[in-house]
């Protein structure tokens, strides 16, 4: 006999130490769902069920037709030595019986009379290293005298693509409880830095402000780390985090400098981080969205309106000249924007570049929106840039990401 697979019960989201959404093994549910409805369809029988051994119980996982006819529930526990689906995985019993009342061996089990079962076929769920979770069995009140060995073949390759997908969510599950342990770590330990890039008055080449850019000791981008946290539910209070740590070093800014911030998607809607970027004088501060993440129209309307009762400077990031961005920047009437490196990169070569960031300082101007270029690499296109009228720019042409022990070095 194969060694059976025990485990604790699904854990729940207090069990995880997140406030995120339940935490509970359920495996795909619609697709485990139509292989018992085939089963029971293909045999005629009245409910199918998958089942999970635990150490001492059996615990009814998934269903097909109505359990509770035969007096079940889902999640209902049951010792295992009571249950047919543990007499066939030893060996006691056979997987298919047509006629359970008429069978010496089953029709003085309290189950059967309980229960009221006439018929059952079932075989054991196993996974790819020979632990067996459980069993996937059929159902009837009445006997089946059609039921045959050979249909015992049909529920074993159910019981294989069970077990496949039953497999794949305790894999996701395991993923999930380290994936919260790493981003619990990182917010108990203080695990997260910042570093801060230089924008620059393009004639002048005084710096006017620095991006907070999140820096993690397990290296790894914020972006990542951030759609795992959003993954699991962490996704707020990652971002809040790193807020914090960032506001923290504003008084290591020259006074006049402002601190540039990024908002995405996830936290647009988040009332604390939003609170904590208005705790900072409006002149000290801008909060850039991201043009891709603007499709949610009607959350980025309602985030841009927090932001404004806020008394929040908005920057549009990554501008194109794309006439759907041009009308959606239009409507939110931001102060900046900033167009990234892909915009201004062979700029001193590229007419058309030219051309396009031409268009976008006309753009804002007649927003009355300042335009920040971003990733500049060459001191040619510094030259280029002013001329075209862009005030602000970025990148490692004018300065690198400097870490908070440099600010305090920094002149205005």
């Amino acid at each position: 006999m194969s060694e059976i697979l025990t485990h604790p019960p699904p854990a729940t989201a207090e069990e995880t130490g997140t406030d995120g959404p339940p935490f509970i093994l359920r495996s795909t549910p619609d697709a485990i769902g139509r292989l018992l409805a085939l089963a029971r369809t293909q045999l005629g029988m009245e409910v199918a069920i998958v089942s999970e051994f635990t150490e001492h119980e059996q615990v009814l996982r998934h269903h097909e037709g109505d359990p509770e006819d035969f007096g079940f529930e889902i999640g209902a526990r049951t010792r295992l030595t009571d249950t047919y689906c543990w007499r066939v995985v030893n060996g006691h019993l056979p997987q298919v019986i047509p006629d359970a009342k008429s069978d010496v061996r089953l029709r003085n089990l309290e189950v059967t009379w309980e229960a009221d079962i006439g018929s059952y076929i079932g075989v054991p769920i196993k996974l790819s290293n020979g632990l067996i979770y459980g069993s996937v069995f059929c159902l009837s009140h009445s006997a089946n005298p059609s039921l045959r060995e050979r249909d015992a073949e049909l529920m074993t390759t159910l019981s294989a693509l069970i077990g496949q997908d039953i497999e794949a969510e305790m894999t996701a599950r395991v993923e999930r409880v380290e994936r919260i342990e790493r981003i619990r770590g990182v917010l108990e330990r203080g695990g997260l830095g910042v570093v801060f890039r230089p924008v620059f008055d393009l004639r002048s080449l005084v710096i006017v402000g620095y991006e907070t850019v999140t820096r993690f000791e397990e290296g790894g981008s914020p972006e990542r780390w951030l759609a795992e946290a959003t993954k699991i539910g962490l996704g707020p209070d990652l971002e809040r985090a790193a807020k914090q740590v960032a506001l923290a070093h504003l008084d290591d800014l020259p006074p006049k400098a402002y601190l540039w911030v990024s908002l995405p998607r996830t936290a647009m809607g988040t009332s604390t981080v939003l609170d904590m970027l208005a705790a900072v004088p409006g002149d000290r501060i801008i909060v850039a969205l991201a043009l891709e993440e603007l499709d949610a129209e009607d959350r980025v309307e309602e985030a841009v309106h927090d932001l404004r009762a806020r008394g929040l400077r908005l920057a549009i990031d990554h501008m194109s000249s794309r006439a759907t961005a041009l009308a959606h920047v239009f409507s939110l009437q931001p102060d900046v924007i900033r167009l990234d490196g892909g915009a201004v990169s062979e700029i001193d070569a590229d007419r058309s570049q030219r051309d396009a960031v031409s268009f976008l300082v006309q753009f804002g101007s007649e927003l009355g929106a300042v335009i920040v270029a971003d990733g500049i690499e060459t001191r040619r296109t510094v030259r280029v840039l002013r001329d075209l009228g862009i005030p602000y720019g970025q990148g490692y042409a004018l300065a690198p990401p400097l870490n908070p022990e440099d600010l305090r070095h920094e002149q205005p």
